[in-house]
C-alpha cells in the first residue's frame, strides 16, 4: 500500500490518504515497498521514497545561482521489537534556478528479508528547517514467498523507462524505469505502464513451455473487467519472466480500478495472481453534460411522444446492458433528478449516436428484445434486463445455440449459450446456473468473453447440487456429469 507522508495529526494522514489529489505546504512524501525475488536466493522488499520538491527549505550553493534541500531520511525494519535492518541518509535534491518550480525527487533502497511479518518505522527530516517537525510513519507488510513455486512479484507502477545498456539503481532487464509511486491517475496521463517479473514458470510448467500471462483492468465497484484494457502474452517459461506493459487509459473514466495480472495455464486456468489498486480521475469522460443535451433540437422526434416522466426514465434504465461507462454514469448521476425534458434529450441522443439515419427505428428494434427478455428472463423482483440472461442477451444479442439443462438430477439449474460472434470476438460461451432453485434468476457463472466473469472452478459449482463443497483449490469432479457438461461446454449444439 502507497502512503504519503505529512506534517499532519494521524486522522488527517488517513484522510490525506483518501482523498490523494490534496495539496498542503511543508515537508511531503510518497512512501511505497514492491516485494521482489532473487532466484536461488531470497525475497528481498524494494522501499520507494519520493519527496515533494515544494514546501522544502533551500539553500543556494557556493556561487549563489542554483538552490538545494536536504532531507534526512531514517528506516528501521523491525520484526517486533527487534530491529532487523536499519539505514539513516541524507537525501539530496538536484540543484535548481532559485525561481524555479522544484520537481520531485527519489531514493530506491533494497532490503532482503526471510519470510514473515514486519514493520516499517520511517522519519524524514527537512535539514535546513531548524524549526520543522520531523514526519513519522509506522506500516505493517508481511514477505510471504515459497521459492519453489510459481510468483508474481508486486506490480511497479511506471512514470517513464528507457532502454539502457548500463546498470544502475532504476535498471531492471536492460530498462531504467522510474517508478510512479502514487496511484493516483489524473486525466493528463493516458498510459498506464507497469512492471512485474514472474518467478519459477519453468518448475510450473517445464523450462521453455509456453504459458500466458494475462493483464487487465477491472471496476472495484462492479468487478467487470474493462473492455478495450486486456492483454494477453505467451511466453517461455524461464526461472524469471520479466514484463514491462502499457495500457492505454486516455478513455478510462474516473473510478477505482484493480490491474490484475494472471499466469494461466495451457487449459487456461489461473495458477497465480497479482493486483494493484488505482484511481483515475479523468473529467473529460466523466459525464454527458446538461448544457450539451439543452442544444439539442428535439421538436417533431419521437421522443415526443413521452409524455411521463416515470414512463421514460424506465425506458432509460432498460439501456444499461448497452451503454457504455460515461452513459451509465450520467443515468445513474446526472439523470437521476432530471425532468422529462431533459430526458427526452438524453434519450434522442443516445439513439441518435447508434442509429443516425433513424434514431426512432433503433429504439424500436430494441424495444422489441426488451420485451422479449422481460417475458423471458424477469424475475418476481427484477425486470428481465437487470438479471444475467437478460443483460448478456441485449449486449450480445440471442444467442446461436443453446443448451437449457433445468431438471437434471444430479446438477443445478444450469444453460450454456454460445455466440458465434460476441461484439468482436468469435466463439464464445456463458454459462448461467440456478443455486436456488426456485426463481427464474439465473446467475452468470462463467464465460469465456474477455470482461466477462471468469471461474475455474464452475462445473464443480454447478455439480455441486449433490457433492459436498470439497476443497475451494478442485476445480472440477471427476464422473460421468462432469464429462458431459465440460463436453456441452467444447462441443455447442
Amino acid at each position: 500500500m502507497m502512503f504519503r507522508l505529512k506534517k499532519l495529526s494521524a486522522l488527517l494522514v488517513l484522510a490525506f490518504i483518501l482523498c490523494q489529489n490534496l495539496a498542503f505546504a511543508g515537508l511531503s512524501a510518497f512512501f511505497d515497498h514492491k516485494v521482489f525475488l532473487i532466484p536461488g536466493d531470497s525475497p528481498y522488499v524494494e522501499t520507494l521514497l519520493e519527496i515533494n520538491g515544494e514546501g522544502l527549505t533551500y539553500r543556494a550553493n557556493e556561487a549563489g545561482d542554483l538552490v538545494g534541500a536536504s532531507v534526512e531520511v531514517t528506516i528501521i525494519i523491525r520484526r517486533g521489537d527487534k530491529v532487523i535492518d536499519f539505514e539513516k541518509f541524507a537525501l539530496h535534491s538536484p540543484l535548481w534556478p532559485a525561481g524555479a518550480q522544484k520537481d520531485s525527487f527519489m531514493d530506491i533502497r533494497r532490503f532482503k528479508l526471510a519470510n514473515g511479518q514486519y514493520t516499517f518505522d520511517i522519519k524524514l527530516n527537512d535539514l535546513f528547517d531548524p524549526k520543522g517537525e520531523a514526519v513519522e510513519l509506522s506500516q505493517d507488510f508481511s514477505i510471504d514467498v515459497l521459492p519453489e513455486l510459481p510468483f508474481i512479484s508486486d506490480v511497479l507502477l511506471i512514470k517513464a523507462y528507457s532502454k539502457t545498456e548500463t546498470s544502475g539503481e532504476l535498471t531492471r532487464s536492460g530498462y531504467d524505469i522510474l517508478p510512479y509511486v502514487d496511484n493516483f491517475f489524473p486525466a493528463a496521463i493516458t498510459q498506464l505502464a507497469f512492471y512485474t517479473e514472474i518467478y519459477n514458470a519453468n518448475k510450473a510448467f517445464g523450462e521453455n513451455q509456453k504459458f500466458i500471462t494475462t493483464y487487465y483492468v477491472e471496476d472495484v465497484k462492479s468487478s467487470k473487467i474493462i473492455l478495450g484494457l486486456q492483454k494477453y502474452n505467451r511466453s517461455d517459461a524461464k526461472e524469471v519472466n520479466p514484463t514491462l506493459e502499457l495500457l492505454n487509459i486516455a478513455e478510462l473514466p474516473s473510478g477505482e480500478y484493480e490491474l490484475v495480472i494472471e499466469m494461466r495455464n495451457k487449459e487456461n486456468e489461473t495458477v497465480v495472481s497479482r493486483r494493484i489498486k488505482f484511481f483515475r480521475q479523468n473529467t473529460t469522460m466523466d459525464e454527458i453534460k446538461p448544457e450539451d443535451l439543452n442544444k439539442l433540437d428535439i421538436a417533431n422526434t419521437f421522443v415526443m411522444q413521452f409524455t411521463e416522466r416515470d414512463v421514460l426514465k424506465e425506458h432509460i434504465n432498460s439501456l444499461h446492458p448497452i451503454t457504455t461507462n460515461v452513459e451509465r454514469s450520467t443515468i445513474e448521476y446526472q439523470l437521476k433528478e432530471a425532468d422529462l425534458t431533459l430526458l427526452k434529450q438524453f434519450f434522442y441522443s443516445f439513439w441518435e449516436r447508434r442509429g443516425p439515419e433513424n434514431p426512432e427505428e433503433a429504439w424500436n428494434k430494441y424495444l422489441g428484445e426488451v420485451k422479449k427478455v422481460q417475458a423471458n428472463y424477469s424475475t418476481r423482483i427484477k425486470k428481465g434486463y437487470e438479471t444475467d440472461r437478460g443483460r448478456v442477451y441485449l449486449q450480445y444479442g440471442p444467442p446461436n445455440t443453446q443448451v437449457l439443462r433445468h431438471n437434471d438430477t444430479d446438477a443445478y439449474p444450469y444453460e450454456i449459450w454460445h455466440y458465434y460472434q460476441a461484439g468482436k470476438f468469435r466463439n464464445k460461451r456463458f454459462v448461467f446456473y440456478n443455486p436456488d432453485l426456485v426463481s427464474n434468476d439465473f446467475e452468470l457463472l462463467q464465460s469465456d468473453l474477455p470482461g466477462e466473469i471468469k471461474n475455474d472452478r464452475w462445473v464443480m459449482m454447478i455439480l455441486q447440487r449433490n457433492n459436498s463443497l470439497g476443497n475451494q483449490e478442485q476445480r472440477t469432479i471427476d464422473n460421468g456429469a462432469s464429462r458431459v457438461l465440460i463436453d456441452l461446454y467444447n462441443n455447442p449444439r
